[in-house]
């Protein structure tokens, strides 16, 4: 055998060797895009390591001046680390926590306000110089005051705000009562026939007080 001999037959040795290298790289990559054709990556650890996680309220940076409410921030994180929720679910059921705490916010406020109202009433009926036994007479007097020198809106602005029940506005119609003169009085609008409570505390009265 020649040496060009020879080297013909390594070159083809050497060309079918590469051949066969390329076409099994071809097959390892078809292999490997078939079982993920479109060529996502595989999040699939990152998923496990998410599923790990677990928020607490120290996840969390609280805006300056708010303190954590733990039970209602565990209401919260409850929902946070729910695995098994979509995230629509999982919106929606924020959404709604939110508005719930909302509304026992304003009706927490609501009842608090009536309670410091109650005292105001309880504190008046009460008073040293105009409460007692002297009370209604005292009241009437008051009503004949603001009709003196306001009007029946004034009446029931106090009403809405609640004024009308503390016992310091009501110690200050009573002296400006006192000030003024029968005639002063009654020479105001006139007091109508009706009873102290539906005056003073408008048409419902104060039945639920």
């Amino acid at each position: 055998m020649t040496e060009e001999t020879v080297s013909e037959d390594t070159e083809t040795e050497t060309v079918e060797e590469t051949t066969e290298q390329e076409t099994g790289d071809e097959q390892a990559k078809e292999s490997s895009d078939g079982d993920n054709p479109k060529g996502e990556v595989d999040d699939e650890g990152s998923d496990e390591e998410g599923e790990a996680e677990v928020f607490t309220a120290e996840s969390f940076e609280m805006p300056e001046g708010i303190e954590v409410d733990a039970e209602k921030m565990g209401e919260f994180l409850e929902l946070a680390n729910n695995k098994e929720m979509s995230a629509k679910e999982k919106n929606q059921a924020l959404v709604t926590l939110y508005a719930s705490k909302q509304l026992e916010a304003a009706e927490a406020q609501t009842q608090q306000w009536e309670t410091v109202r109650k005292e105001w009433k309880d504190e008046a009926k009460n008073h040293a110089e105009y409460g007692g036994k002297d009370y209604k007479k005292n009241q009437a007097v008051m009503l004949k005051t603001l009709n003196h020198f306001g009007n029946k809106e004034l009446v029931d602005m106090g009403n809405h705000f609640g004024w009308m029940d503390n016992p310091h506005f009501q110690l200050f119609l009573h002296n400006a009562g006192k000030s003024l003169t029968e005639d002063q009085l009654a020479s105001g609008r006139t007091v109508k026939s009706e009873s102290i409570e539906n005056r003073w505390y408008g048409q419902d009265g104060d039945k639920k007080k």
